[in-house]
Protein backbone atom coordinates (compact mmCIF):
# COMPACT_ATOMS: atom_id res chain seq x y z
CA UNK A 1 0.00 0.00 0.00
CA UNK A 2 1.19 3.56 -0.99
CA UNK A 3 0.92 6.15 2.19
CA UNK A 4 -0.09 9.52 0.63
CA UNK A 5 -0.10 12.92 2.89
CA UNK A 6 -3.57 11.64 3.74
CA UNK A 7 -4.22 9.74 6.73
CA UNK A 8 -4.13 6.35 6.25
CA UNK A 9 -5.88 3.74 8.58
CA UNK A 10 -6.44 0.15 7.64
CA UNK A 11 -4.28 -2.40 9.59
CA UNK A 12 -1.59 -0.45 9.83
CA UNK A 13 -2.30 1.88 12.61
CA UNK A 14 -4.22 -0.36 15.35
CA UNK A 15 -2.30 -3.22 14.06
CA UNK A 16 1.69 -1.98 14.69
CA UNK A 17 0.45 0.84 17.87
CA UNK A 18 -1.94 -2.11 19.73
CA UNK A 19 -1.45 -5.50 18.46
CA UNK A 20 -0.84 -6.37 22.30
CA UNK A 21 -4.54 -4.69 23.04
CA UNK A 22 -6.12 -6.54 20.27
CA UNK A 23 -4.75 -10.49 21.11
CA UNK A 24 -5.37 -10.07 25.00
CA UNK A 25 -7.04 -13.64 25.37
CA UNK A 26 -5.90 -16.95 24.26
CA UNK A 27 -7.85 -20.44 23.22
CA UNK A 28 -8.91 -21.59 26.77
CA UNK A 29 -10.13 -18.47 27.81
CA UNK A 30 -12.27 -19.15 31.97
CA UNK A 31 -15.56 -18.06 31.34
CA UNK A 32 -15.63 -16.94 34.67
CA UNK A 33 -13.69 -13.74 34.16
CA UNK A 34 -14.01 -13.39 30.10
CA UNK A 35 -16.04 -10.19 30.66
CA UNK A 36 -13.74 -9.11 33.06
CA UNK A 37 -10.59 -9.49 30.36
CA UNK A 38 -12.70 -7.77 27.91
CA UNK A 39 -13.45 -4.71 30.50
CA UNK A 40 -10.26 -4.33 30.88
CA UNK A 41 -9.59 -4.48 27.04
CA UNK A 42 -11.71 -1.81 26.67
CA UNK A 43 -10.09 0.04 29.21
CA UNK A 44 -7.15 -0.05 27.78
CA UNK A 45 -8.13 1.09 24.57
CA UNK A 46 -10.15 3.84 26.42
CA UNK A 47 -6.51 5.36 27.72
CA UNK A 48 -4.86 4.91 23.92
CA UNK A 49 -7.71 6.35 22.97
CA UNK A 50 -7.35 9.60 25.38
CA UNK A 51 -3.20 9.57 25.32
CA UNK A 52 -1.67 7.47 22.93
CA UNK A 53 0.91 8.47 20.32
CA UNK A 54 -1.27 7.73 17.06
CA UNK A 55 -4.60 7.74 18.88
CA UNK A 56 -7.14 10.15 16.01
CA UNK A 57 -8.14 12.30 19.20
CA UNK A 58 -4.25 13.18 20.09
CA UNK A 59 -4.69 16.36 18.38
CA UNK A 60 -8.36 17.18 19.51
CA UNK A 61 -8.36 15.36 22.89
CA UNK A 62 -11.89 17.44 24.08
CA UNK A 63 -13.62 15.66 20.96
CA UNK A 64 -13.25 12.34 23.39
CA UNK A 65 -16.32 11.28 25.56
CA UNK A 66 -15.21 7.63 25.32
CA UNK A 67 -16.29 5.06 23.00
CA UNK A 68 -19.51 2.67 22.95
CA UNK A 69 -19.82 -0.92 23.15
CA UNK A 70 -22.38 -3.57 23.59
CA UNK A 71 -22.21 -5.40 26.57
CA UNK A 72 -19.59 -8.50 26.60
CA UNK A 73 -21.28 -11.57 25.23
CA UNK A 74 -19.33 -15.03 25.44
CA UNK A 75 -21.48 -16.06 22.42
CA UNK A 76 -19.93 -13.70 19.86
CA UNK A 77 -16.13 -15.39 20.20
CA UNK A 78 -16.40 -18.63 18.47
CA UNK A 79 -14.31 -20.88 17.48
CA UNK A 80 -13.85 -21.06 13.41
CA UNK A 81 -12.69 -23.23 10.83
CA UNK A 82 -9.59 -21.83 8.49
CA UNK A 83 -10.27 -22.48 5.05
CA UNK A 84 -6.73 -21.31 2.92
CA UNK A 85 -7.09 -20.43 -0.58
CA UNK A 86 -4.85 -22.24 -3.09
CA UNK A 87 -3.29 -18.36 -4.48
CA UNK A 88 -2.81 -15.27 -2.28
CA UNK A 89 -4.21 -13.22 -4.92
CA UNK A 90 -4.88 -9.28 -4.42
CA UNK A 91 -8.33 -8.01 -3.30
CA UNK A 92 -8.79 -4.34 -4.35
CA UNK A 93 -10.86 -2.50 -0.90
CA UNK A 94 -12.60 0.39 -1.67
CA UNK A 95 -11.51 3.10 0.47
CA UNK A 96 -13.66 6.02 2.71
CA UNK A 97 -12.40 8.88 0.69
CA UNK A 98 -13.11 7.19 -2.51
CA UNK A 99 -9.54 5.51 -3.09
CA UNK A 100 -8.51 2.42 -3.29
CA UNK A 101 -6.59 -0.28 -1.35
CA UNK A 102 -4.87 -3.52 -1.96
CA UNK A 103 -4.38 -6.28 0.71
CA UNK A 104 -4.38 -10.04 -0.37
CA UNK A 105 -6.86 -13.02 0.43
CA UNK A 106 -5.79 -15.08 2.51
CA UNK A 107 -8.31 -17.48 3.56
CA UNK A 108 -11.88 -17.68 4.85
CA UNK A 109 -13.02 -18.70 8.41
CA UNK A 110 -16.75 -20.63 8.61
CA UNK A 111 -18.54 -20.40 11.71
CA UNK A 112 -21.77 -21.02 12.78
CA UNK A 113 -23.60 -17.52 14.86
CA UNK A 114 -27.27 -16.83 15.06
CA UNK A 115 -28.90 -19.74 14.14
CA UNK A 116 -27.02 -19.93 10.51
CA UNK A 117 -23.77 -20.70 8.75
CA UNK A 118 -21.55 -17.39 8.21
CA UNK A 119 -17.88 -16.74 6.31
CA UNK A 120 -15.60 -14.21 6.05
CA UNK A 121 -12.94 -13.56 3.93
CA UNK A 122 -9.32 -12.82 5.85
CA UNK A 123 -7.29 -10.66 4.11
CA UNK A 124 -3.38 -10.15 4.57
CA UNK A 125 -0.99 -7.23 4.20
CA UNK A 126 2.43 -6.97 4.75
CA UNK A 127 3.68 -4.12 6.85
CA UNK A 128 7.55 -3.77 7.73
CA UNK A 129 8.01 -7.50 6.44
CA UNK A 130 5.66 -8.49 8.83
CA UNK A 131 2.41 -10.34 7.98
CA UNK A 132 -0.80 -9.39 9.71
CA UNK A 133 -4.06 -10.81 9.56
CA UNK A 134 -7.60 -8.24 8.71
CA UNK A 135 -11.19 -8.99 9.05
CA UNK A 136 -12.97 -6.31 7.67
CA UNK A 137 -16.85 -7.05 7.91
CA UNK A 138 -20.28 -5.55 8.25
CA UNK A 139 -23.46 -7.02 9.32
CA UNK A 140 -27.16 -5.70 9.76
CA UNK A 141 -26.83 -3.36 12.55
CA UNK A 142 -24.16 -1.44 10.10
CA UNK A 143 -25.11 1.98 10.13
CA UNK A 144 -27.64 1.79 12.50
CA UNK A 145 -26.45 0.89 16.05
CA UNK A 146 -22.78 0.50 14.14
CA UNK A 147 -20.56 2.33 12.13
CA UNK A 148 -21.82 2.27 8.56
CA UNK A 149 -18.22 1.99 7.02
CA UNK A 150 -18.12 -1.37 9.23
CA UNK A 151 -15.91 -3.07 11.48
CA UNK A 152 -12.54 -4.42 11.98
CA UNK A 153 -11.27 -7.53 13.63
CA UNK A 154 -7.64 -9.07 14.08
CA UNK A 155 -7.27 -12.72 14.18
CA UNK A 156 -4.41 -15.36 14.52
CA UNK A 157 -4.45 -19.28 12.75
CA UNK A 158 -3.95 -21.70 14.88
CA UNK A 159 -1.98 -24.68 14.28
CA UNK A 160 -5.04 -27.01 13.66
CA UNK A 161 -6.23 -24.63 10.91
CA UNK A 162 -9.26 -23.04 13.44
CA UNK A 163 -9.44 -19.13 14.36
CA UNK A 164 -10.89 -17.09 16.94
CA UNK A 165 -13.55 -14.69 15.99
CA UNK A 166 -14.29 -12.72 19.06
CA UNK A 167 -16.66 -10.07 18.09
CA UNK A 168 -16.82 -8.31 21.32
CA UNK A 169 -13.53 -7.19 19.76
CA UNK A 170 -14.73 -6.08 17.17
CA UNK A 171 -13.66 -2.42 16.38
CA UNK A 172 -14.15 0.92 14.46
CA UNK A 173 -12.20 2.15 11.69
CA UNK A 174 -10.44 5.73 12.34
CA UNK A 175 -12.60 7.36 9.96
CA UNK A 176 -15.52 6.08 11.84
CA UNK A 177 -13.95 9.06 14.48
CA UNK A 178 -12.82 11.78 11.47
CA UNK A 179 -12.84 12.58 8.25
CA UNK A 180 -9.81 12.92 7.26
CA UNK A 181 -8.65 8.93 7.73
CA UNK A 182 -8.69 6.51 4.49
CA UNK A 183 -10.33 3.21 5.89
CA UNK A 184 -10.73 0.61 3.55
CA UNK A 185 -14.59 -0.53 3.54
CA UNK A 186 -15.09 -4.39 3.55
CA UNK A 187 -15.37 -6.66 0.72
CA UNK A 188 -19.16 -8.01 -0.68
CA UNK A 189 -17.75 -11.57 0.65
CA UNK A 190 -17.77 -10.08 4.65
CA UNK A 191 -21.32 -8.45 4.20
CA UNK A 192 -22.86 -10.90 6.96
CA UNK A 193 -26.85 -11.26 6.93
CA UNK A 194 -27.05 -11.40 10.58
CA UNK A 195 -26.63 -9.25 13.50
CA UNK A 196 -23.64 -8.80 15.34
CA UNK A 197 -24.40 -7.63 18.73
CA UNK A 198 -20.91 -7.13 20.12
CA UNK A 199 -18.24 -4.78 19.87
CA UNK A 200 -18.01 -1.49 19.21
CA UNK A 201 -20.57 0.97 18.51
CA UNK A 202 -21.16 3.80 16.20
CA UNK A 203 -19.35 6.78 17.47
CA UNK A 204 -21.76 9.52 18.98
Amino acid sequence: MVLSKIKVIGVIAIVVVLVVIFYPFGRGVNQETYIDQIQKHRTDIDAFMRNGEGSPFRANPEAYQGLNYYKPDPAYRVIAEFEPVNVETPVILATSDGKSVEYFKYGYAHFDLNGRGNKLLILKQIISGEEYLFIPFADSTSGDDTYGGGRYLEIEISSDNTVIIDFNLAYNPYCAYAAEYSCPLPPVDNYLAIAITAGEKDFH
